[in-house]
């Protein structure tokens, strides 16, 4: 069967000359762009935004974050204290 399949990303973030492509999800969410993304680019470690409490996949190395933390990543990433 031939489909069409659509990914897309919110955010990639350069960060120390380190790629983080970063997601978000009205819901709790899939990571189908996440991982399409990382089959073409080797990332260190990917973040989803989302309902969903804050967890890490080691497997996959996919950081979640839930919505009202997005301030503190990002404040972390803007004072170089973000470590992945």
């Amino acid at each position: 069967m031939e489909g069409k399949n659509d990914y897309e990303l919110e955010f990639i973030l350069n960060i120390n000359n380190r790629i983080i492509p970063l997601d978000v999800k009205k819901g709790k969410g899939r990571l189908n762009s996440i991982l399409n993304f990382r089959l073409h680019n080797p990332t260190d470690v990917a973040i989803k935004v989302s309902k969903n409490n804050y967890g890490y996949d080691e497997s996959n190395k996919i950081l979640t974050i839930p919505f009202y933390y997005l301030p503190f990543l990002l404040d972390d990433i803007i004072n170089d204290n973000f470590c992945y």
